[in-house]
């Protein structure tokens, strides 16, 4: 669908989910996705799930993030105003996975699952999808890039990680 002159992807109530294309990656790699998302509503849905554990969710204008390994947390991630076009970042790597809506302050759980495996919207083969009726988002298909990076990415190297690979869209 076009909206806005993007390529855009629209996904409905958490019964709609698309892989995305990753390298191949090994315990012990980092991993990177960033894109352009906007919610059409204002409801709780999960917009990117991430393999083993870790969801990003769109909850009533804000991002979340969640995770059910060693106890379940879910944290605000930044402002994601419904009807705009927000841009989403997603690191993981030393434990740790971290998330950031329009650029903002990254938060940070203990959590880096593996295998890195990535959908948007709820994975329709998840054990235990989330439900939500009524709820819709849009991805721009031209501002989806992700990475894999063999081995440890240090602290000092995360920002040039990400710079490398900033989303072509803005």
């Amino acid at each position: 669908v076009t909206v806005d002159n993007r390529q855009a992807a629209r996904f409905y109530d958490n019964f709609s989910s698309a892989g995305i294309d990753i390298d191949s990656n090994a315990p012990g790699d980092s991993f990177f996705i960033s894109f352009f998302l906007k919610p059409e509503t204002s409801g709780r849905q999960c917009v990117l799930n991430l393999s083993n554990g870790v969801k990003l969710f769109s909850n009533n204008g804000r991002l979340t993030i969640k995770k059910w390994d060693n106890g379940e947390e879910e944290i605000d991630c930044g402002a994601l105003p419904v009807g705009a076009w927000t841009l989403v970042e997603f690191f993981s790597g030393e434990g740790r996975s971290m998330a950031r809506a329009s650029g903002g302050s990254y938060t940070f759980l203990p959590i880096a699952p593996y295998p890195w495996k990535a959908y948007f919207g709820d994975n329709v083969y998840d054990s235990n999808p989330t439900r939500s009726v009524g709820q819709i988002f849009l991805i721009d298909l031209a501002s989806v890039n992700t990475m894999v990076k063999p081995g440890r990415v240090i602290d000092t190297q995360v920002p040039a990680y990400i710079s490398a690979i900033q989303p072509l869209n803005g």
